[in-house]
């Protein structure tokens, strides 16, 4: 069964579609066929695109074309959502009073953004949490690049993703290594194959 995709409005009340946590919008309509291209295929030249089949008042993905130049933003589509909930519910003598809705994405965001911890820019202004340095089993895992009394400090235990170059690398530097997975690029990974797999919807509910 094709997958149905979720549709969001804008404030000018151009539709957009939430397909795999990507915003696409209107290109072309042919009978009951939509095509579709990403929000971002001018700011960063993204050739994501999508095609369905309108049906009782649902879109069904028939051709989904991966998004190569960023990654799914939920938080876009997200923010989206909330826009558009709640713009719906206020009466139009009032909508007008309304910030654009670029402005509304623009403060939701920035909010966000103010919460979250700067990115440090040098190894020095990285302060990890004693706590986070641990494994499950209280084991240290994650040093920095020290030398006590000339002797430098080699770490036992090294955790990258699945690339195989990385681990080979890792191997070669520090011989006798033990070399982990990381979690982070294994969950990445799953869900990119549960986006290929059109599982999405599954996903979410079961």
């Amino acid at each position: 069964m094709a997958e149905i995709c979720e549709l969001v409005v804008s404030q000018k009340g151009n539709p957009k579609l939430v397909v795999n946590g990507y915003l696409i919008v209107k290109k072309k309509v042919i009978g009951n066929t939509y095509y579709w291209c990403c929000e971002k295929r001018k700011s960063e030249c993204c050739k994501g695109q999508a095609i369905t089949t309108f049906s009782n008042n649902l879109h069904y993905l028939k051709k989904f074309i991966k998004h190569k130049n960023h990654a799914p933003e939920a938080s876009s589509s997200d923010i989206a959502k909330v826009i558009a909930n709640n713009i719906a519910t206020i009466p139009l003598n009032l909508s007008s009073y309304m910030p654009t809705h670029e402005a509304l994405r623009m403060r939701i965001k920035w909010i966000r953004s103010a919460k979250t911890l700067p990115q440090p820019q040098t190894l020095e202004e990285i302060n990890i949490p004693a706590l986070l340095c641990l494994t499950l089993n209280r084991e240290l895992f994650l040093i920095k690049d020290l030398e006590i009394n000339q002797n430098k400090i080699l770490p036992q235990t090294i955790i990258t993703d699945f690339e195989q170059a990385t681990i080979h690398a890792s191997s070669d530097t520090f011989p006798g290594i033990v070399n982990k997975g990381c979690f982070f690029h294994l969950g990445k990974n799953l869900w990119k194959k549960i986006q290929n797999e059109k599982l999405v919807v599954q996903y979410g509910t079961n």
